[in-house]
C-alpha cells in the first residue's frame, strides 16, 4: 500500500537577508533525490502521527591546502598552549609552549586573564 503525503523539510530563513540560516535542506534534498544517489528512509508513527528521518550520504568537500611555508598546529590544553611549524616536506620546523602550567588550579576570572595575556 503506497502513501504520499507532503513533507515538511526543518528550515530557517534569516529575516534580514532571505538566505537560510545553516544548511539549506530543501536545496539539498532536492539535490540528493535528482542525483539518483541511494538515502535511507526511516517513517515513525507516534499517537497517531508520522516522523520521517531521511538519511543521505554526502561526499566531502576536498581539503585544499597550500603548503608553500609548510602547516601550523595548534594545540590548546588546561595548562598551556602548544604551536607546532611542519615544513612542507613534513618534517618539524619549529615548536613552542607558551603557558606557565597550573591553569586549572586558578579561579575561572584569573584563568581566563591569563589565557588572554599568552
Amino acid at each position: 500500500q503506497k502513501v504520499r503525503f507532503s513533507l515538511y523539510i526543518a528550515s530557517k530563513k534569516s529575516k534580514k537577508t532571505g538566505q537560510y540560516n545553516g544548511r539549506n535542506y530543501p536545496a539539498l534534498m532536492r539535490q540528493a533525490l535528482a542525483s539518483g544517489d541511494a538515502y535511507a528512509v526511516e517513517i515513525l508513527k507516534r499517537n497517531g502521527k508520522y516522523r520521517v528521518h531521511i538519511s543521505i550520504t554526502e561526499q566531502p568537500a576536498p581539503l585544499v591546502t597550500f603548503p608553500v611555508n609548510g602547516y601550523r598546529g595548534l594545540d590548546t590544553n588546561p595548562d598551556g598552549l602548544a604551536i607546532c611549524h611542519v615544513k612542507k616536506d613534513g618534517n618539524p620546523k619549529s615548536f613552542e609552549w607558551l603557558g606557565e602550567g597550573g591553569l586549572q588550579d586558578y579561579p575561572s576570572d584569573k584563568r581566563e586573564n591569563l589565557i588572554y595575556e599568552l
